[in-house]
């Protein structure tokens, strides 16, 4: 059966109805689905957002937010910072629709028509599927801790020195729930990319105050972490959707505190009867190493992209290979 395709800017009322329309179709509780945080995140970073439907028999079956950056006279379609996933909705029953067309690839190819370069990613099995021709994939890693099988002593599964880590210091390093920390959170991330050789690129007022109201079904729950002198030595906001909560804005100077920050992070979520916590990427191995030391199991993502500029992809490697030598 035929259909159809339309593009409209994502901060529309009637495309954020669309939206929500699609997405209790799928029964999705992720939060990085929720329109008008993608919308949100998007603004503070300058990037413009339009929202893709495909449509059969006057309903739409399928969606992908597309939110681009423009780089000289190309665009370049990628997520947002702190948006793990492309946000992307699939009907049931879609692809019987399409005729034996990947959904996914159909997503990607309209998108692909109206930037230079596109990249989505997604923990659809599809998009494996999905990536072939002018499309090329990636396996990316996750690692993600079953809250309901943590004991009261949600270090068990730790490493042994992570275990002594957190022992020898969790008596002198306060951890308190305090909504007010989350400026501490975005600038102490923004310290960490600094240090990378790379910029936060988001409007941290901004980000502040999505953090302290986010749309509606999402829920942040901002932790902080103080020493002996009362100095926030580390912060973390989680975001939380449906039974997951995720590792979002995190930051804090080498030691012990983080460490702190997440056992009593856990025991808390654990409490509340949160059944996952997702650690939001296991890709950078300095950063995976500490995220491993926690007893995670690892769950893979994929990343496909495409492009239709040979001079973009340039640009874009040189950029990559000047922040890998300022980062070192």
């Amino acid at each position: 059966m035929d259909s159809t395709s339309v593009i409209l800017d994502a901060s529309l009322p009637d495309v954020e109805t669309r939206w929500e329309r699609l997405r209790q179709t799928t029964e999705t509780d992720d939060p990085f689905t929720n329109l008008r945080l993608i919308v949100e995140l998007a603004r503070l970073q300058q990037l413009e957002a339009k929202t893709v439907f495909v449509c059969a028999d006057g309903r739409d079956i399928a969606g992908i937010v597309a939110t681009s950056r423009k780089i000289g006279p190309f665009l370049d379609c990628v997520p947002p910072k702190l948006v793990p996933t492309t946000p992307l909705l699939i009907a049931a029953g879609a692809a019987g629709y399409l005729e034996g067309r990947n959904v996914i690839r159909l997503l990607g190819d309209i998108v692909l028509n109206h930037a230079h370069r596109v990249t989505i990613v997604s923990r659809d099995p599809d998009v494996l599927e999905a990536a072939d021709g002018q499309w090329q994939a990636d396996t990316l890693e996750t690692y993600v801790i079953d809250l309901q099988e943590l004991g009261e002593n949600v270090t068990e599964r730790w490493s042994a020195g992570t275990r002594r880590t957190f022992r020898k210091n969790e008596d002198r390093l306060r951890v308190t729930e305090d909504p007010l920390a989350a400026q501490f959170a975005i600038e102490l991330c923004a310290e960490s990319y600094s240090r990378s050789g790379r910029s936060l690129g988001v409007d941290t007022n901004g980000l502040q105050q999505l953090v302290l109201n986010p749309p509606e079904g999402i829920s942040t729950t901002v932790f902080a972490v103080r020493n002996e002198s009362e100095r926030v030595a580390g912060a973390l906001v989680i975001l939380s959707a449906g039974d997951t909560a995720y590792y979002w804005i995190a930051g804090s100077p080498p030691g012990p505190a983080m460490t702190v920050l997440i056992g009593h992070a856990l025991a808390r979520l654990r409490s509340l009867g949160l059944k996952k916590f997702d650690f939001l990427g296991a890709n950078v191995p300095s950063i995976a190493e500490f995220k491993r030391r926690f007893g995670p199991r690892l769950e893979p993502y994929t990343q496909m992209r495409a492009s239709r500029s040979r001079t973009l992809d340039g640009l874009i490697a040189a950029r990559e290979s000047l922040r890998r030598i300022l980062g070192s």
